[in-house]
């Protein structure tokens, strides 16, 4: 089978690839996570919110004797995808804040995206509504590739240049989506990765590079060739000084470099006289034992693309700057927390303490790796679905399991269950109309308990989330026949 060499060896951040990831996210807008299969879960289940907060709490309080309280923190929530995780931090945050604050802190939660249909459906959620009225949310369109242009809050119409406090980046799923660039280190020697992308299926005559859907189509090499460290980010010595850290701490080693991660983490610095936390998950590696043994970039297709993140070079670099990066030493390379902090005096002790309470001690990719069991007791379930924060995914997953056991419930049980099922609704936030069967799942478990008004509010919800279905609106009137008897009997 013949092989056609779209792109010739091109530096990894310079490859068409990401024009092309650019135009995916572009034409898909919101149906990238609800019909493309673009993967969400991990970055967004109240178990990370509920982190990040504690995290965000955590410098809040070290910030307490610099912290202006006559202007806003700002938070900024780069690529924010659903609106999933931004929703579930403001449920988090915002009362500990009053708890711990008072009324003193006043937050700026600003979601940003390249994509304007993404932005539009955020302005249009009814569970944004109360945020955008407070003046805690705001959004703003932001494209990392587009450095001199100003932040533009679109709600509210103000412009930031600067910031008088520092900013929080919350950058989940982000940075394994922006380019990236490859080296390798063969015995002390450093050399770049170039990229080649070919195709068996099409000749270049029929390649659109325009077109997002031909990445499903690629096939990708790589080429080395030698460097000098030095002369490499010719303009940006941080980078370079990255770059020269690499060589220090590896003699043979493959590696992708976050230089545009980097670029955006600089860009928000500048804002806010260099004063940034940032928070992020992705897949990557986290430690130089990961480095050694990684080999080359993994590719995953969906509706688009993403690679691994180095979060052991971005810990370097904070470090370098004279800053703080953490992570998890036990990280699985299938999602990796990171905690950075840049500017101001001290070891911000308290950040640190959440970090390793919240991420070390248990974090979200840990929870999301552990196997759901085929055999297990509803206790067991009920406790799994408490551990992860009453995450209305998982109580999904065992939606069959659960139902099976209703009918033998004892009292205690049956208290325990109605209770999770009202905190796995708190937690809930709808991102499609095709999610309304979720929520009728919740009504038909209260149903088979006898909690016929409960029931039927579940029932009314799921016709407003999903659609007005002829099997919910029988659902309701079950639940309208038993109340009636129940109501007749006991008169």
């Amino acid at each position: 089978m013949k092989t056609y060499i779209i792109q010739e060896p091109t530096r990894l951040s310079e490859s068409f690839l990401w024009e092309l990831q650019y135009r995916a996210y572009t034409e898909f807008g919101p149906e990238a996570w609800r019909e493309k299969g673009v993967p969400f879960y991990a970055t967004s289940n109240p178990l990370i919110a509920q982190q990040y907060a504690s995290m965000i709490l955590g410098y809040l309080r070290d910030l307490k004797k610099t912290f202006d309280f006559d202007h806003p923190l700002y938070l900024f929530d780069l690529g924010a995808g659903t609106g999933k995780l931004a929703y579930l931090i403001l449920k988090e945050l915002l009362p500990n804040l009053k708890m711990l604050f008072s009324d003193r802190v006043k937050i700026r939660y600003v979601m940003t995206d390249v994509v304007e249909k993404n932005i539009h459906s955020w302005k249009e959620h009814p569970y944004f509504q109360e945020y955008m009225d407070q003046s805690v949310l705001d959004f703003a369109y932001y494209y990392h590739a587009e450095r001199e242009k100003p932040i533009k809050l679109l709600h509210s119409d103000e412009v930031i240049e600067n910031t008088v406090n520092p900013v929080v980046l919350i950058c989940n799923y982000f940075f394994d989506t922006i380019p990236q660039d490859l080296f390798r280190i063969e015995k002390n020697q450093l050399q770049e990765g170039k990229v080649i992308l070919s195709t068996t299926r099409m000749s270049i005559e029929d390649v659109d590079i325009e077109d997002p859907s031909i990445i499903s189509e690629l096939e990708i090499g790589y080429l080395y060739e030698p460097i000098e460290a030095e002369e490499y980010y010719s303009s940006e010595p941080d980078l370079n000084q990255l770059l020269k850290r690499y060589q220090e701490l590896f003699s043979d080693a493959t590696f992708l470099f976050p230089s545009e991660p980097i670029r955006t983490i600089r860009r928000f610095a500048e804002l806010s006289k260099g004063r940034v936390l940032l928070l992020a998950g992705d897949q990557g590696y986290a430690t130089e034992q990961q480095v050694r043994r990684w080999e080359e970039p993994k590719i995953a297709f969906h509706a688009s693309f993403s690679m691994e993140v180095s979060y052991h070079a971005l810990s370097e670099y904070f470090n370098l700057q004279g800053g703080i990066g953490l992570t998890d030493p036990l990280a699985d390379p299938f999602f990796v927390n990171f905690l950075g902090v840049l500017g101001g005096e001290g070891k911000y002790p308290e950040t640190q303490y959440a970090f390793h309470e919240q991420i070390e001690a248990f974090g979200s990719g840990d929870y999301s790796r552990i196997p759901v069991g085929e055999d297990q007791t509803l206790d067991s379930m009920l406790l799994r679905i408490k551990l992860g924060r009453y995450d209305p995914i998982l109580f999904y997953e065992y939606f069959e399991k659960i139902l099976k056991s209703v009918n033998s419930l004892t009292k205690e049980m049956e208290e325990k269950l109605v209770l999770t099922i009202h905190k796995v609704w708190d937690q809930y936030f709808p991102t499609c109309h095709q999610e309304g069967d979720f929520i009728m799942n919740l009504g038909v478990l209260l149903f088979q308990m006898r909690h016929f008004e409960e029931a039927k509010l579940f029932f009314e919800r799921a016709i407003e989330i999903g659609g007005d279905q002829p099997h919910l609106q029988q659902n309701l009137l079950k639940c309208d026949y038993m109340i009636q008897q129940e109501n007749s009997s006991s008169s």
